[in-house]
């Protein structure tokens, strides 16, 4: 571990809470606008039984499901957006012009916002999958919105970042142009009330939420592309911006960022193997989850980058996705071995395997009463218990 430590006099002084504001019962997509991937589980953690599985044939699952308040499924398959209920009984489903990649946001009352390939960003109704409205970006949508105060917050393929006023009929709030690809959705950063985002250009800006169209507040430098979401963790006079990197050469160090606030880098881990990091999770006691490209799952300390355990979770080459970790302290992510994993999150034991019959590349859900979902690249979408 190596970096930047002119910080860590004030920051080990500091206590460590998560960022993002409440989120009502059972609204799962992600567990709140910063990206953390700590999601509330009242009961018991699962024990790896497949409760039941979904597959219309239409399509990859490209992006997470989202859980409403009803504990209905919003799960993006191919250029389809279906509506599950808790069983696995299809609901509706809305048909986009191309495939959905994006992470459906769900905000308000029946309300799904996501973008598609087509480059429309669209807002559904839930009960019958009927069409709000759309909004036209210049590139196919990639990335996963963040709705904060009516607004939402999300980017195109062509690099464009986009502020959106939601409503009866959307309109560009700001926009601005980083001149590279962006796959990476944003997180949003409340106390500094900075929209941040990745690109394939190797940099991270922090956006004002509300002037973002001047341009970014401050751009950080990676060593490689950034097409995970950024996460962000709140300290008490800082928020702190953790995010991983894409090197496509092992040549290259594989990164781990931990920058704050004001765009000065805390820390940096270098992972030993692997070529990516896809996102990362951060729980309330301060450490932080992800897997790489060598089948490994790292946890280090937010406040100084420590690894605090590394797990091997498959022999050879393995490329692992973004985590997910319940409040019961259970640690759940998936790769390209058709395999999905549930890692003690204290010690790194793992405490089962899944297997599936696709490769892995979302994010998993978590429902309030521990039910874990998750689909693969090959269209299925499972209820594990």
């Amino acid at each position: 571990m190596a970096g930047n430590k002119r910080q860590l006099v004030i920051v080990l002084a500091l206590a460590i809470c998560v960022t993002g504001c409440p989120t009502p019962r059972g609204r799962k997509s992600r567990p709140d606008q910063s990206n953390t991937g700590t999601l509330s589980a009242t009961n018991s953690v699962s024990e790896g039984e497949e409760q039941w599985e979904f597959n219309p044939e239409v399509g990859a699952v490209g992006g997470s499901a989202a859980i409403d308040s009803d504990c209905n499924l919003c799960v993006p398959l191919g250029s389809c957006l279906y509506v599950v209920d808790p069983s696995g009984r299809p609901k509706c489903h809305f048909e986009a012009g191309g495939r959905i990649f994006s992470s459906p946001s769900l905000e308000g009352v029946q309300r799904a916002l996501f973008g598609s390939d087509d480059g429309y960003f669209y807002t559904i109704n839930t009960l019958r999958c009927e069409q709000f409205s759309s909004f036209k970006a210049a590139g196919p949508i990639k990335s996963s919105p963040v709705v904060v105060s009516d607004k939402a917050f999300f980017a195109s393929f062509d690099g464009t970042v986009y502020s959106v006023d939601l409503g009866a009929a959307p309109k560009s709030g700001w926009q601005y142009s980083v001149g590279a690809p962006i796959r990476s959705s944003p997180a949003y950063a409340p106390k500094a009330r900075l929209i941040v985002i990745g690109s394939d250009n190797h940099k991270l800006y922090a956006f004002d939420r509300d002037k973002g169209g001047s341009g970014p507040k401050w751009v950080f430098t990676a060593n490689a592309k950034i097409p995970g979401r950024p996460s962000v963790a709140r300290f008490r006079d800082h928020e702190v911006v953790v995010v991983g990197v894409d090197t496509e050469s092992s040549a290259i160090p594989v990164r781990v960022y931990a920058i704050l606030d004001t765009g000065s880098e805390l820390w940096h881990y270098d992972v030993s193997a692997g070529i990516a990091v896809q996102g990362v999770a951060i729980t309330p006691d301060g450490k932080v989850f992800f897997g790489t490209a060598s089948s490994e799952v790292y946890c280090l300390a937010l406040i100084s980058g420590q690894l605090l355990w590394k797990v091997a979770v498959a022999d050879g080459s393995v490329v692992l996705g973004a985590p997910a970790v319940s409040s019961n302290g259970i640690v759940y992510i998936g790769g390209s071995n058709r395999t999905f994993y549930a890692i003690d999150a204290a010690s790194g034991a793992i405490k089962w395997k899944f297997p599936t019959i696709g490769v892995i590349e979302s994010s998993p859900a978590i429902a309030r009463d521990g039910t874990v979902y998750i689909g693969d690249m090959d269209g299925h979408f499972y209820a594990i218990r």
